[in-house]
């Protein structure tokens, strides 16, 4: 039998939109530091550093920005000095947040990548939108997979007539399913 892959849509299409979100916070924050006229960061692993450590990567530039020249004269060092512009970490420091408090713009997740000045999806995407995805390799996993997705389809329906209040957890033989909004597990050993 051939690898059958079934897929929770309404999940992956929440989840593609949530990671939209993520992905123009994380562009927010580039663009605040582009805006700066520091170094270029171009990197995800800069990226998230960025996130976490604002202030030290801010300070680490602003030291390369006051490298003083080599061949200036004691005036020119000081004229050169008075006339740079520091910019403010401040509105680093309030986009880094907006993405310190997004899950999806965890370093873990790696659901982002840089080109350019553009923040651009990333390897770990897809697998934050498959992650619901059920790979069948028999005929026997595939009735048992539409199953559960019928399973958690009624599950979503009766949770949200009770407005949430449904533990969400179901256990037999080996599988466990969580259902909530939309949401899915199966692990079959």
């Amino acid at each position: 039998m051939k690898n059958i892959i079934m897929r929770d849509e309404l999940f992956e299409e929440s989840i593609r939109s949530l990671l939209e979100k993520s992905k123009q916070k994380c562009q927010n924050l580039l663009n605040e530091w582009n805006g700066m006229g520091l170094n270029p960061i171009t990197t995800a692993s800069e990226l998230y550093e960025l996130i976490w450590r604002p202030d030290v990567i801010h300070s680490e530039a602003v030291m390369r920005l006051k490298a003083i020249p080599p061949g200036l004269t004691p005036e020119q060092e000081t004229d050169f000095l008075n006339r740079l512009k520091i910019p403010s970490l401040y509105p680093l420091e309030q986009a880094a947040n907006q993405c310190k408090m997004d899950p999806y713009c965890l370093r873990e997740q790696s659901a982002f990548s840089i080109k350019g000045k553009s923040v651009i999806f990333g390897p770990g995407y897809e697998t934050l939108v498959m992650q619901k995805s059920v790979i069948c390799t028999s005929k026997e996993q595939e009735n048992l997979g539409l199953d559960i997705l019928e399973l958690q389809k009624t599950f979503n329906s009766l949770n949200q007539k009770a407005r949430g209040r449904l533990s969400g957890l179901v256990a037999v033989d080996g599988m466990r399913i969580e259902c909530d909004d939309l949401k899915s597990i199966l692990e079959i050993e």
